[in-house]
């Protein structure tokens, strides 16, 4: 109990911390000496983040399999440490050294940070580090939405930006809307195994219910249509690999849903639009305007080596009109723009690695009606068409999604082993 506790609590911090921001949605980190300088609240984040790994080396120096755990967890992730070694040696090229040679040094220190958590769960748990990994995400959701419901009540504006200047709404509606998915799946995994119990069940629909609110409050467009891909896509994955005999009956109301799509698309429309005449849907809220002088900079030498890691131009910085960002707003173009296609294609192979063990897992998971696991999955590759989730700063979906990964490496490892 006292290893559980010590464990979730770091988890809750990072979350915490990868979560919560100074600089809303115009300045996603502020623990980015290039954006806000250092503060109290850049120090908190910095100390919070090298926590786990203080943490792992003081274990590693007592006992020898902590630090055996962590070889295991960077080997799980060797894709991703191969194209950050690569980012750092593109800063030879980069457009702006100072500029990407600091966010490049953040998002290192806040994955080591992750993979160093990984490898206590590993170290101390083994086989059943899974089921508490999920306990332990979904609780610190639960405190990152009890956080959020009380800095509503304090804030005096309304609408998306109901949580201030605290937090980024469009990473906040994909992290619940992956907590709300993991939420599904964890139930179902407690009852599979027999422990599911009626407190388990009122904390579980508890937090969907607060991850509904949340989630809607957030009013982010990409983050509500990639959720409903992930949860249908799940539903016809399961089916499909399965090979059920109500396959038939999905096609057909996935079917129904999109030829209902067609014919309301204007009431659609119109319900989604923050403008009045719609403009924000027209040009997806300036993202066209980026991804199009994204392109228009993507020269032989941008596409070979990139403009620097975090950058998506040689100017960096971009305001186009209510739009102020540093990032692309697109993972793809974000890592293609700052690593060239050679991190590109390191990023996409992460992601068909990934889909394989999200595949595998499902695969095996022959007592689950359904495994909404691969609906994260899609979730996060789908949103990551219109969020810059990875390539700039360590985002707290990418951080959910890590360690959701590495739950299925363990979970295909254990089975093996049996």
């Amino acid at each position: 109990m006292g290893w559980s506790r010590i464990l979730g609590a770091q988890m809750v911090l990072l979350f915490m911390a990868i979560t919560f921001t100074a600089g809303g949605v115009t300045q996603i980190d502020n623990s980015d000496l290039s954006q806000g300088g250092i503060n109290v609240w850049s120090i908190s984040k910095g100390v919070i983040y090298l926590f786990p790994i203080v943490m792992l080396l003081v274990l590693s120096l007592i006992r020898p399999v902590f630090f055996h755990s962590f070889l295991y967890v960077l080997k799980v992730f060797w894709i991703l440490i191969i194209f950050l070694v690569l980012a750092g040696i593109e800063l030879i090229w980069a457009s702006s050294y100072e500029y990407s040679s600091i966010k490049l040094a953040i998002f290192c220190v806040s994955v080591l940070s992750l993979f160093s958590l990984c490898a206590q769960y590993f170290a101390i748990y083994q086989k059943t580090a899974n089921l508490l990994i999920y306990r332990h995400l979904l609780f610190s959701l639960t405190i990152i939405s009890l956080v959020l419901l009380c800095l509503a009540l304090t804030q005096p504006v309304a609408g998306r930006n109901l949580f201030g200047g605290f937090v980024h709404p469009n990473e906040v509606a994909s992290l619940f809307g992956s907590g709300f998915l993991l939420t599904l799946y964890y139930k179902a995994k407690l009852q599979e195994i027999g422990v599911l119990t009626m407190k388990n069940c009122f904390s579980l629909y508890a937090f969907l219910l607060i991850s509904i609110i949340v989630f809607i409050f957030c009013f982010s467009r990409g983050a509500m249509m990639a959720f409903f891909m992930g949860y249908f896509g799940a539903l016809f994955l399961s089916y499909l690999f399965k090979q059920s005999s109500k396959f038939v009956f999905l096609i057909f109301g996935l079917s129904v849903i999109m030829v209902l799509g067609y014919f309301l698309a204007d009431l659609i429309a119109s319900l989604l639009a923050r403008e009045k005449d719609g403009s924000d849907l027209k040009n997806l809220t300036g993202r066209t305007f980026i991804w199009q002088m994204i392109f228009q900079q993507l020269n032989m030498k941008a596409l070979l080596v990139g403009h620097g890691y975090g950058a998506i131009s040689p100017k960096i910085t971009v305001q186009l009109g209510h739009v102020a960002l540093a990032g692309a707003h697109n993972s793809y173009l974000q890592v293609l723009a700052g690593t060239g296609l050679p991190g590109l294609m390191l990023f996409i192979g992460f992601l068909l690695a990934a889909f394989n063990k999200f595949k595998r897992n499902l695969l095996q998971s022959l007592n689950y009606k359904v495994d909404f696991l691969i609906g994260i999955f899609l979730l996060m590759i789908v949103n990551g068409a219109s969020e810059g989730f990875f390539g700039i700063n360590l985002s707290a979906p990418f951080g959910f999604f890590i360690f959701i990964y590495f739950t299925l490496v363990l979970n295909l490892k254990s089975k093996i082993r049996g």
